[in-house]
């Protein structure tokens, strides 16, 4: 039996089964109980954080009972050959969390592994769009590891001729000890998701009194970003580090504009946490506003819309970061959709609409249309 934990609580004969509430990303208590009210299986206190892509159940055969499932395997049993268990790799830490420019960047990560013969964690990293390099883990309580024999493994990235703004990335892994890999992040088997974690070197250089943003696109990829097609991305905003973004080209006529408005999009497992309040967001903008030089034509009308009571964007000035240099002062908006309903406490699954089209002035209005951008399910 499949059930789905959607929150739209259907119960239909010979139609998929949704439960009356969601699962959390962020790990909750679970339990599945008989009418009687006796619990026939429990995550308790909690099951862990998480991934995008990536199953987490239990793990006949292995100690702990329950563990991450990277590769899908829907209708089979749950196979200790596609497992990693809960405790192998997680919990990892960087310190300081404002690293400086040409310093050593300490990163550590909890870890249990599966044999001595299999060997321990190692750590990959890169600077900016370089190679990956390769970095052993130690936990022996030298060369910056704290406490030896504690279960938290630690080295140093050397970080020579870095400057500020610079982007540092790096992953963990260690064998299984059955010829595969346990990994942190964790990634779905051929499925995108969030694959690093990282930092940017010296951020607070960048001083201003609006919200920096630093955005990050491979150079070969900048002319993707500025079209439909758009590239895959890196975000750091108020010390957090944002992986497997997407960024593309927003607006119709607009798209024209010598500067350019982006659509951002962010993983279901690390949505972005705008600097104006309101909770998290799977996708925000980045206005350019070229066609308004005083940058208070849009900001206002979101400004007027709010203040009447209406259902709207919030519409602030930011900062843009593009790989270490200034890109733009953006205004920060959400596009239509799920996260405006839901900031106004309307149901995200309800209709939304919006006019397209261009007003011509004396005009019918025949130009303009209305289209639906989301239909209740």
């Amino acid at each position: 039996m499949v059930v789905w934990a959607s929150g739209k609580d259907r119960v239909v004969t010979g139609r998929p089964l949704h439960t009356s509430f969601k699962l959390s990303a962020g790990g909750d208590f679970l339990a599945l109980s008989a009418p009687d009210g006796g619990v026939q299986s429990v995550f308790k206190p909690g099951y862990p954080v998480q991934r995008a892509g990536v199953a987490f159940g239990l793990l006949p055969g292995m100690v702990p009972r329950v563990g991450y499932l990277p590769r899908p395997t829907p209708g089979q049993t749950n196979s200790p050959a596609n497992a990693q268990p809960m405790d192998a790799l997680g919990a990892p830490v960087h310190e300081p969390l404002d690293v400086d420019a040409g310093g050593t960047l300490p990163v550590s990560v909890l870890a249990r592994p599966a044999g001595a013969a299999a060997g321990g964690p190692k750590a990959w990293w890169r600077r900016n769009f370089e190679a990956e390099s390769e970095a052993t883990l130690r936990d022996d309580g030298r060369e910056g590891d704290a406490v030896g024999g504690d279960g938290r493994w630690t080295t140093r990235i050397p970080l020579p001729g870095s400057r500020p703004g610079d982007l540092v990335r790096w992953r963990f892994a260690m064998p299984d000890g059955q010829g595969g890999t346990w990994r942190w992040p964790l990634q779905g088997e051929g499925r995108p998701g969030t694959a690093s974690l990282g930092t940017v070197l010296s951020a607070g250089a960048v001083t201003s009194a609006l919200p920096v943003v630093h955005c990050f696109v491979e150079p070969a990829r900048l002319g993707s970003m500025d079209s439909d097609v758009g590239a895959p991305a890196c975000v750091f905003h108020g010390g957090e580090f944002y992986d497997d973004v997407r960024i593309q080209v927003r607006g119709n006529p607009t798209a024209g504009f010598e500067k350019k408005s982006h659509r951002v999009e962010f993983p279901a497992d690390h949505p972005f946490l705008p600097p104006h309040g309101g909770g998290r967001v799977r996708a925000t903008s980045f206005m350019a506003e070229w066609g308004d030089p005083t940058y208070l034509r849009q900001h206002l009308s979101f400004w007027l819309m709010t203040r009447a009571g209406a259902a709207a964007s919030f519409h602030e000035p930011v900062r843009l970061q593009l790989n270490g240099a200034f890109y733009q002062l953006a205004m920060h908006s959400l596009p239509l959709g799920e996260d405006v309903l839901e900031r106004a406490g309307l149901d995200p699954r309800g209709a939304l609409y919006k006019a397209v089209g261009y007003v011509v002035p004396g005009g019918d209005g025949s130009g303009v249309r209305v289209v639906a951008i989301e239909e209740a399910a």
